[in-house]
């Protein structure tokens, strides 16, 4: 259970940075208003970006070789959660088989969902520029840094919360080991 949170959290948070890298604006002057955003949101564009524009910026910003960091990343740590039995072969299929992922169409619908075509020419024309690239360059650093911190965060506010709890845990932990302890096999002498 364990993995498959694990996998589904890792597809969530790669979802994320793909789209924090294909929606930041090109500069103040072209961000919604708040009245404006929610309808945004709410509604799809009337003229969506074409797929040739979605595909301009996937190549734009890096979104291949983001994905291919953050599998890695999630392939390490599901290393590190699956025992130690599991087979290589296994997590090799897994990995190669992740890796073959064809994210560009599902790419294409979110992006046509949020994104007009003006939108779109207006963010490839950013990240044409140095600052785009250079946007693309530090984004994934940025979000491998947020990962870390809030995972060592996490941690630190998980171990807090049990050792405050200790001896409930304790008397919940024997509780259910005597609900759930095998009944003795009573066997009759020969």
């Amino acid at each position: 259970m364990r993995v498959v949170s694990l996998l589904a959290s890792t597809l969530i948070l790669t979802t994320a940075a793909f789209g924090q890298q294909s929606t930041a604006p090109a500069d103040s002057s072209s961000r919604t208003a708040p009245s404006q955003a929610s309808n945004a949101v709410d509604q799809p564009p009337e003229h969506p970006c074409t797929v040739a524009q979605v595909r301009e910026l996937l190549e734009l910003t890096g979104a291949n070789q983001l994905r291919i960091q953050v599998m890695r990343k999630m392939m390490t740590q599901l290393g590190q959660a699956l025992p130690p039995f599991m087979p290589k072969d296994v997590i090799d299929e897994m990995e190669s088989r992740l890796e073959k992922i064809d994210v560009e169409p599902m790419a294409v619908q979110a992006y046509q969902r949020h994104l007009s075509t003006e939108d779109a020419a207006q963010l490839i024309a950013f990240y044409e520029t140095p600052a785009g690239q250079h946007v693309v360059r530090i984004l994934p650093i940025v979000t491998g840094e947020l990962q870390d911190a809030g995972s060592k965060e996490g941690q630190r506010v998980a171990q807090e919360v049990i050792q405050q709890h200790v001896d409930e845990i304790k008397a919940a932990a024997a509780k259910y080991q005597q609900e759930h302890a095998a009944p003795p096999t009573i066997t009759a002498p020969n």
